[in-house]
């Protein structure tokens, strides 16, 4: 057996037998995958009396080499092999019968709601519903956590297994089931639900294995079936607490890297916070999955149209400074944002949609989640504010960061309020036809350079798009008072108007109504140098959007005419 070094403060090495710290006689070999949704990490523990697998997966590849590792080290005296779940979840068993065949003849142990779970193929609670997994039929051997009054050594258990109750703080506690693994050696086993209510967690030596907690408060996994956020918050802080007073050095995750215990227990702290704040999440089931992995490419697809804006116009900029002389401006300018970040974040973003077009699910979520967030880290920068309209750049972060709560499906109250539809639409159009730069401004700043040089920039960076547009609107007499997002509302109809604009319809009418079907703004495009077409991307994306801000948004051809409508 080649075992790895400097076990005590570094991780153990992937594919590679190593002896687990604070163990005499524990090895463990652990099977890490790029951080996935589909089929977890897994965990071989080998010691003299058996070998156990924790979440031996849902790839068949995967569970191929866990059988190599364990016959490379099984010897011609068959050694039982136990398998141990974090939880129930597909990724984490899916392709576990495929160690109980007669050559390993492994043997499942579990808490008693994932035994259930399994036995009776419950298609709810292993999530195999999101995506149409067929579920193995298979027998659990033992389990976790028995009723009061069954014995430790209840006869005819595969392992003998002793129940301590195990202090937290404040008089709080929880069973704990210790396991022997040989001589001084044991391996410790306690409850730890909310992600889902069969959790599990397994102490080795200084490592601990905790499934999917610290994934547990993610966007697209908060909210599935048997989620709770209160026991959430509990089992991370126990986790914490035991590690603390054992003396442990890395967390084994479901998916991801082995977690060094220092850097993880900020992790789990934060995430027991964000857990409480999370009350209330709509559940997140196969249809909702289907909906939001939509919602993803679209949002991500306009994103990814104002990226080409942003970057465009600070090229533009730094090209025409560049030609007056101004060197350093033009530096200055194209380092206001990391334009290195942008532009690796775009391709990152293409490769993605058409790495996943087509595709529908989780994995998408996640990815578009993932992406939203470093999307909005790139644009923090308050220099180039003045460069565009603000509500430009606010669209921007608030179209990311939305969709996040989205995915979480978290309504903010505050967010919906009442106001008067007339008054807000002339209030966007007023916004999109207002002049951005003081027409005598510049001479002002001449006794200045800096000065001078920032209006001159903020006049190249000005695009006059609605200068040619003439608006008509028509308001309701009787004042249409409506409840909705008014923000989300007004970036709607900005991102419309703005498509209007930009395909050279020179007149655009607009007008209010109420009637059987609620309160209507209806937007007729005029003529153009083109016929107008709304892209279907674009169609898509004010459909999602005005959902979420609490109405529909609709085309209607009548006469000819193409009419976009906004329904409350």
């Amino acid at each position: 057996m080649t075992v790895a070094a400097s076990f005590q403060t570094t991780p153990p090495t992937p594919y590679m037998w190593s002896l687990v710290p604070g163990t005499d006689n524990i090895f463990i070999y652990p099977l890490i995958r790029k951080s996935s949704v589909l089929c977890s990490n897994a965990y071989i523990i080998k010691s003299p009396l058996f070998f156990l697998v924790i979440d031996p997966g849902s790839d068949p590849e995967q569970i191929e080499d866990i059988r190599r590792a364990i016959m490379a080290q099984r010897g011609e005296q068959p050694i039982p092999v136990f398998i141990f779940l974090t939880h129930c979840h597909i990724d984490h068993f899916l392709a576990v019968d495929l160690l109980m065949d007669q050559t390993f003849n492994g043997e499942i142990i579990c808490h008693p709601i994932a035994a259930d779970a399994i036995e009776t193929m419950n298609r709810d609670i292993t999530l195999a519903n999101m995506n149409g997994s067929v579920l193995p039929v298979c027998r659990v051997r033992d389990r976790f956590f028995w009723p009061d009054g069954v014995t430790a050594n209840l006869e005819g258990r595969p392992l003998p297994i002793e129940i301590r109750m195990l202090e937290i703080e404040n008089g709080y506690a929880i069973q704990s089931y210790i396991i022997p693994a040989c001589g001084n050696d044991r391996i410790e086993a306690f409850h730890t639900p909310g992600h889902s209510p069969d959790g599990m967690s397994y102490r080795i030596g200084r490592f601990i294995c905790t499934g999917d907690l610290h994934l547990a408060v993610t966007p697209g996994i908060a909210g599935r079936q048997g989620w709770d956020n209160n026991k959430i918050a509990v089992s991370l802080q126990t986790v914490v607490k035991i590690g603390k007073r054992n003396g442990i050095t890395h967390i084994l995750p479901g998916h991801g890297n082995i977690m060094d215990f220092d850097k993880t227990i900020r992790i789990f702290l934060e995430s027991s916070k964000e857990a409480l704040r999370l009350n209330d999440l709509a559940l997140f089931d196969r249809e909702r999955s289907m909906y939001l992995s939509e919602y993803a490419i679209v949002l991500l697809e306009e994103a990814s149209n104002i990226f080409s804006i942003i970057s465009a116009r600070l090229l533009k900029i730094s090209y025409y400074l560049d030609m007056l002389g101004e060197n350093e401006s033009a530096k200055s300018i194209l380092s206001a944002i990391d334009s290195d970040m942008l532009d690796k974040t775009v391709d990152e973003f293409n490769s993605f949609i058409m790495e996943l077009k087509g595709k529908r699910g989780t994995p998408v979520i996640l990815k578009a989640v993932q992406f939203s967030r470093k999307v909005n880290k790139i644009f923090e920068p308050e220099r180039i504010s003045g460069l565009f309209d603000p509500c430009f750049l606010r669209r921007i972060k608030i179209l990311l960061s939305d969709f996040v709560n989205v995915v979480y499906g978290v309504c903010f109250v505050d967010q919906e309020t009442l106001f008067d539809l007339n008054d807000t639409v002339e209030g966007t159009i007023a916004t999109l036809r207002r002049e951005h730069v003081e027409p005598y401004r510049i001479f002002e700043t001449l006794d200045n350079d800096q000065e001078f040089i920032d209006e001159l920039t903020k006049r190249i960076a000005y695009t006059p798009l609605f200068s040619s547009t003439r608006f008509s609107f028509s308001p309701a007499q009787e004042k249409p008072y409506i409840t909705a997002d008014r923000l989300m509302f007004q970036d709607i109809l900005s991102a419309l108007l703005e498509q209007l604009a930009i395909a050279g319809i020179e007149y655009i009418s607009l007008e209010t109504s109420r009637g059987g079907n609620g309160t209507v703004l209806s937007v007729t495009p005029g003529q153009g140098s083109k016929p107008f077409i709304l892209r279907e991307s674009k169609m898509l994306y004010l459909q999602h959007s005005m959902k979420i801000a609490g109405g529909i948004f609709k085309k209607i051809v009548s006469e000819e005419k193409e009419i976009y409508q906004f329904i409350f």
